[in-house]
């Protein structure tokens, strides 16, 4: 075994590198494979065989659960991601510029019809796991303090009216509504996008005092 002082930054980095390239294939793989046959049916001997990598090494990135929400993470944020710190930074915007918020929202639509095929199999098997429940409430919870951040953004919504709104945006700008507008009904990616859009303007629109109109008389 080589001793720490005599590896050399160089080598380090290389090593570090391969590590990478090693977790990244394995979280495809995962992805992968809980996207075709789902969650239970999936052995993290396959995804060893699917990545090229040791039925040894591979326990060293599960256990599977862990590999679930890892693999979820890297297709919809890009990276890896804790599941306690996990959310997804948005640029501010003005809540009533449907075009400004459309350009806004690529970066987290293009996350979900990335993770949209993962997302789907954490949902069948937190039926009947608790593990994956558990990981499923973590996500529902990041998604709907992530809406409540980016209402947080207008300052004439109280904190019960964000709370309203947020009731209705993580039911809309969510991967059930992508799996259903596009998936199934055969809706572009970029009409989801402006859909998105027009639903956050209107459910903000929908909850703010109307001003009183004055009768001239």
């Amino acid at each position: 075994m080589v001793s720490p002082r005599n590896t050399s930054p160089r080598s380090a980095s290389r090593g570090g590198a391969r590590a990478g390239g090693e977790r990244a294939a394995v979280l495809e793989a995962a992805a992968k494979l809980f996207e075709s046959q789902g969650y239970s049916r999936t052995t993290m001997d396959e995804i060893a065989r699917s990545a090229g990598v040791s039925a040894q090494a591979i326990r060293a990135h599960g256990p599977k659960v862990a590999l679930l929400g890892a693999a979820f993470f890297a297709r919809f944020m890009g990276r890896e991601q804790e599941r306690a710190l996990a959310s997804f930074e948005m640029a501010p915007f003005d809540c009533f510029d449907e075009p400004s918020i459309a350009r806004i929202l690529r970066p987290l639509i293009d996350g979900i019809a990335a993770s949209v095929g993962v997302f789907r199999a954490i949902e069948v098997a937190a039926a009947s796991d608790p593990e994956v429940a558990a990981l499923l409430t973590d996500l529902r919870f990041a998604h709907r303090t992530d809406m409540l951040l980016m209402l947080a953004q207008h300052p004439a919504l109280s904190a019960r009216r964000r709370q309203g709104v947020a009731d209705v945006l993580i039911l809309t700008v969510s991967h059930a509504g992508y799996d259903h507008l596009v998936l199934r009904c055969g809706w572009s990616r970029d009409r989801f996008r402006r859909w998105s859009a027009a639903q956050i303007v209107t459910s903000v629109e929908a909850v703010l005092p109307q001003p009183t109109v004055k009768d001239g008389r």
